[in-house]
């Protein structure tokens, strides 16, 4: 018998068991009802406000009045964006192909008329990195391409395709290949209303109206595409969520852009900004998906909305302005002390006050020039002031902030104390930063607007294709690198001083240990070997790849001093500078000092009972007047010193 049929047996049980399942139920009932509550509301008791609450103007408000909002916003673009990428099609730097002298005069377009040549400074990688930080201001963002087809922003770029061409050919079970329509611009055809719109189903048009437009990419086309002209750019313009509302999404499911936005509705000028004349065009346009650059950053499911950089750290942020903006109002209230108004004892309880004439004086005194108090029968007491430092409560919320960013706090703050970050902080960064670079920028933002330039004909088809190559974030600065030169001057001289060639040649120790490559040793190598043959030079390729004196130097310098014995000396000289064991001799005997002469007794004429010494201190008989033994106190005469006392 199973066990539910015993509980089904079994009344009594069965009762029991179902009272525990009930009371087990209730209690977690009451327990997520207590979470629900509204008076234990996290984001209610602390003042936040839900996620699905915060709409792209409250992100747009935090950035422009909050400091460390726009840090966030700003950070990653402003550290990506310190250097420009090379856009090239050839790797030989001296060919220059008809891409690259196109891509080279879109600067010259953008600025109107310009005559300045430099690719530092160019305002395309301006406009890409104000796009880069407007398009994680909120959701998404867009970069509108202006070009001089003469068409109205609403109407597709001619040439530019959703992809299906990929696809214009199938292969059929016998394995033949059977074309299919591909649905590329072509001129728009248009009628005296205007440009035909489309079904309003599925959009945000069914509900607030906006009126949009057909794409002709919806179309197939059966004619064949005419050879396009090439264009210009005429401009380029930013907007981040705020501004573009999308009125119109691609529902068709064969194409690839299935989901994409389709038509824009964007604002030129911001409506809530104070700007100053008149004339300035506050309307909104209709903006067609070719004409534009979608770009958002932290994707998730959706390939159109992104994660603003802000939701993440909104609870962070918001306590940063709590803080920031009480202590501004502690200090204001605290740092000029209150007064306290006292009746004396003596009067008793009962006292008649003017208050009114109380509260002139108080005014006077607290907002004029008035720097005096009368007062009748009262005193007046300074309270004393409380005023706290912010410091470590802001430092919490900028730490959590750091922390799900994933930056160190020395760079989120740019400087802290006075000190730079850290080597290891500079390095482990840089590594983040090219990872953004390869991995957002180059794909996401410069890829997409070179392609659809190209499309536009506003480049040329590069024959080669084109490559994006950042430049190293580690590179060196002009004093690292002078330190480095030093230290490997060093390593070199040590190298050769210490007798280590025929362990390591002189190549992997360039290689293995210096980190050189092969074609740089090789190459050094070679110079020093071909230095050996002019007259004019020393005979040791080693004494031209480090300066070699150097080196010869710190050999006779160890020899000096004792580290090293004659005959390794020798060897040393034979084996590292390619003399020939004579002239090692001779250069050894001429670095040798001169053998210095037997010391030379100088005699003094004595008086009598004295004894002359010689310089060893034997007595000199026959330079005595007369002989005696040595009588205390004795002079001791050394030769060309000062006597002294024996």
């Amino acid at each position: 018998m199973s066990h539910l049929e015993t509980l089904a047996s079994d009344p009594i049980a069965f009762n029991k068991i179902q009272e525990m399942i009930t009371n087990a139920s209730s209690s977690r009932s009451e327990l997520l009802k207590t979470f629900m509550d509204p008076r234990r509301n996290l984001n209610d008791e602390c003042g936040y406000p839900d996620t699905k609450d915060i709409d792209a103007n409250t992100y747009k408000d935090m950035y422009d009045r909050e400091p460390v909002a726009t840090r966030v916003v700003q950070l990653m673009p402003q550290e990506c964006w310190k250097v420009s990428p090379d856009i090239y099609e050839d790797e030989n730097a001296e060919t220059e192909t008809e891409f690259e002298k196109a891509w080279d005069s879109l600067a010259t377009y953008l600025r109107v008329r310009s005559w300045y040549k430099d690719q530092e400074g160019n305002p395309v990688w301006e406009h890409l990195y104000r796009a880069d930080v407007l398009c994680g201001l909120g959701h998404f963002g867009i970069l509108l391409i202006g070009i001089d087809d003469g068409k109205d922003l609403a109407q597709p770029v001619e040439g530019v395709t959703d992809g299906r061409e990929l696809y214009s050919t199938t292969v059929q079970g016998d394995g033949s290949t059977q074309a299919v329509d591909v649905k590329v611009a072509t001129e728009t055809s248009t009628t005296a209303e205007g440009i035909q719109p489309t079904s309003l189903e599925g959009t945000d048009a069914q509900y607030n109206l906006t009126q949009f437009y057909v794409s002709d990419l919806a179309k197939p086309s059966t004619q064949e595409t005419p050879k396009a002209q090439a264009r210009k750019l005429l401009f380029l313009r930013s907007f981040d969520e705020s501004l573009v509302q999308i009125t119109q999404y691609e529902n068709d499911p064969t194409s690839p852009r299935y989901g994409q936005p389709v038509m824009y509705l964007v604002t030129l000028n911001d409506p809530n900004e104070k700007h100053s004349g008149t004339g300035l065009p506050m309307a909104s346009v209709h903006v067609h998906w070719t004409r534009v650059i979608h770009l958002a950053d932290n994707l998730g499911s959706s390939e159109v909305f992104g994660v603003p950089r802000m939701r993440p750290v909104f609870n962070p942020l918001m306590d940063i302005r709590k803080v920031r903006g009480g202590s501004a109002e502690m200090y204001w209230r605290g740092a000029f002390p209150g007064i306290s108004l006292e009746t004396h004892p003596q009067l008793g309880g009962d006292v008649s006050v003017d208050t009114d004439a109380v509260q002139d004086t108080m005014e006077n005194y607290m907002n004029g020039l008035q720097r005096y108090l009368l007062s009748m029968g009262m005193s007046a007491k300074t309270l004393a002031p409380q005023v706290v430092d912010p410091t470590a409560q802001i430092n919490i919320q900028i730490d959590c902030v750091c922390i799900q960013l994933g930056i160190p706090v020395r760079i989120f703050k740019g400087s802290e104390r006075g000190e730079l970050s850290s080597t290891e902080d500079k390095g482990q960064w840089n590594e983040v930063v090219h990872g953004r670079q390869v991995g957002f920028v180059s794909p996401r933002i410069v890829v997409p607007f070179i392609d659809r330039l190209i499309q536009m004909n506003v480049l040329p088809v590069p024959a080669l294709g084109y490559h994006i190559k950042w430049p190293d974030m580690n590179s060196l600065t002009r004093v690292e690198q002078a330190t480095i030169a030093v230290q490997e001057t060093q390593a070199l001289s040590a190298y050769v001083s210490g007798g280590v060639e025929a362990v390591v040649a002189p190549k992997d120790y360039l290689t293995r240990v210096l980190k050189w490559t092969d074609e740089a040793a090789d190459a050094t190598l070679q110079t020093a070997t071909d230095a050996i043959e002019t007259p004019e030079s020393t005979n040791s390729p080693l004494l031209s790849m480090v300066g070699g004196m150097t080196g010869m130097l710190e050999l006779f310098k160890g020899y000096s001093e004792g580290a090293m014995s004659r005959d390794t000396l020798k060897q040393s000289l034979v084996m590292f500078f390619k003399l020939s064991e004579a002239d090692a001799e001779d250069l050894i005997a001429d670095s040798e000092p001169a053998p210095a002469p037997a010391p030379t007794p100088s005699f003094q004429k004595v008086r009598e009972g004295e004894t002359l010494l010689d310089g060893d201190g034997t007595v000199v008989h026959d330079k005595v007047a007369t002989p005696k033994p040595i009588v205390k106190p004795a002079i001791k005469l050394v030769p060309k010193q000062s006597p002294k006392v024996v």
